[in-house]
C-alpha cells in the first residue's frame, strides 16, 4: 500500500515539473510526510538490535522552515511528531494484565539540520533534534525516547511552479543518543523511511 502510494507521489511529481529553474534565493516553509518503519537498537556498550523486538510501520509529519546561509548551506528546523510503533516478541505482565504484543510511541521533535545543496535539486541534510516522549504513562517496554538524536536525509528537490518546491529523499532518524533520564538498556528507536515535502518559497 505504502509502495503505491509512493509509486503514485513520484509520477505526479515528474507530471509537474516543468521547466522552472531551480531558486537558489527562496526561503521556503512546509510540511513534511515520512511513512516509516521503525527498529529498536541497544546502545549501551554496543550497537546491536534488541533480538526482543521487531519493527513495525508508522509515520511521521511536520512543520519545517528552510532558510537559505548561501547558494550551499541551509538552516533547517521545524516541528515533528511521530506515531510509531515497535512489535514485542513476549507478551509484558503488568498489574496483573497482559499488555498489547503492538507497542505505540508518540513523540515531538524539535529538528535542526544543515543542509548542503548541489546541482540538478540534489541535496544532503543532516541534522540533530530533542524529542518528548507523549506517552510514557501507558507502560511502555521500550526505554523512553526523551533525549537528543540525530537524522540524516539525502534526496532531490523538484521546483514545480514558480514558488512550489517538492522534496523526495530517503531518511534515517534514531531518536534518544543522549538520554535525558536513566535508561535499562539505552535503547534508542530509529525509524527508515521516504520523506515528502512540499513547501513554499519566498524571497529572503
Amino acid at each position: 500500500m505504502q509502495r503505491n502510494i509512493f509509486l503514485i507521489i513520484l509520477a505526479t511529481v515528474f507530471g509537474c515539473v516543468k521547466s522552472y529553474g531551480q531558486d537558489l534565493n527562496n526561503n521556503r516553509i512546509g510540511i513534511s510526510l515520512i511513512p516509516v518503519y521503525t527498529e529498536c537498537y541497544k546502545l549501551n556498550g554496543s550497537f546491536e538490535k534488541d533480538a526482543r523486538i521487531n519493527g513495525e510501520q508508522g509515520f511521521n509529519i511536520g512543520f519545517k522552515y528552510l532558510r537559505f546561509i548561501n547558494s550551499k548551506y541551509q538552516f533547517e528546523t521545524g516541528l515533528n511528531y511521530s506515531k510509531i510503533y515497535v512489535y514485542l516478541k513476549e507478551e509484558i505482565q503488568v498489574i496483573h494484565q497482559y499488555i498489547s504484543r503492538t507497542e505505540q510511541h508518540n513523540i515531538l521533535s524539535l529538528p535542526v539540520g544543515i543542509q548542503r545543496s548541489f546541482k540538478g535539486g540534489f541535496f544532503l541534510l543532516v541534522g540533530g533534534h530533542i524529542n518528548l516522549e507523549l506517552n510514557e504513562w501507558t507502560y511502555l517496554e521500550v526505554d523512553s525516547q526523551d533525549g537528543i538524536g540525530f537524522y540524516v536525509s539525502a534526496g532531490k528537490v523538484f521546483h514545480i511552479s514558480e514558488n512550489v518546491y517538492i522534496g523526495i529523499a530517503p531518511v534515517v532518524k534514531v531518536y534518544s543518543i543522549i538520554a535525558f533520564k536513566d535508561k535499562a538498556d539505552h535503547q534508542s528507536l530509529i525509524d527508515f523511511g521516504i520523506r515528502v515535502d512540499l513547501s513554499y518559497g519566498f524571497l529572503r
